[in-house]
Protein backbone atom coordinates (compact mmCIF):
# COMPACT_ATOMS: atom_id res chain seq x y z
CA UNK A 1 0.00 0.00 0.00
CA UNK A 2 2.60 2.34 0.88
CA UNK A 3 3.86 2.40 -2.69
CA UNK A 4 0.67 3.21 -4.29
CA UNK A 5 0.91 5.91 -1.75
CA UNK A 6 4.75 7.02 -3.04
CA UNK A 7 3.50 7.24 -6.80
CA UNK A 8 5.57 3.72 -6.63
CA UNK A 9 3.54 1.40 -7.61
CA UNK A 10 -0.51 1.70 -9.97
CA UNK A 11 -2.74 -0.81 -9.07
CA UNK A 12 -5.56 -2.51 -11.46
CA UNK A 13 -9.05 -1.48 -10.86
CA UNK A 14 -9.80 -5.06 -9.30
CA UNK A 15 -7.77 -4.27 -6.41
CA UNK A 16 -9.26 -0.68 -6.13
CA UNK A 17 -12.40 -2.62 -5.71
CA UNK A 18 -10.87 -4.86 -2.89
CA UNK A 19 -9.93 -1.70 -1.00
CA UNK A 20 -13.32 0.07 -1.32
CA UNK A 21 -15.09 -2.85 -0.04
CA UNK A 22 -12.40 -3.00 2.90
CA UNK A 23 -13.12 0.09 3.40
CA UNK A 24 -16.68 -0.66 3.22
CA UNK A 25 -17.80 2.31 0.84
CA UNK A 26 -19.35 1.86 -2.27
CA UNK A 27 -17.39 2.48 -5.42
CA UNK A 28 -19.53 5.95 -5.58
CA UNK A 29 -18.86 7.49 -2.77
CA UNK A 30 -14.77 6.96 -3.46
CA UNK A 31 -15.11 8.23 -6.52
CA UNK A 32 -17.21 11.24 -5.62
CA UNK A 33 -14.15 13.49 -5.12
CA UNK A 34 -12.81 13.28 -8.50
CA UNK A 35 -16.19 14.54 -10.12
CA UNK A 36 -15.86 18.04 -11.22
CA UNK A 37 -19.00 20.14 -11.73
CA UNK A 38 -20.41 20.29 -14.82
CA UNK A 39 -20.65 23.45 -16.52
CA UNK A 40 -23.71 25.29 -16.29
CA UNK A 41 -25.35 22.79 -14.39
CA UNK A 42 -25.90 23.89 -10.56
Amino acid sequence: MGGVERGERNIALINVEKIITALGLQPSEFFKTLDKPVKGKV
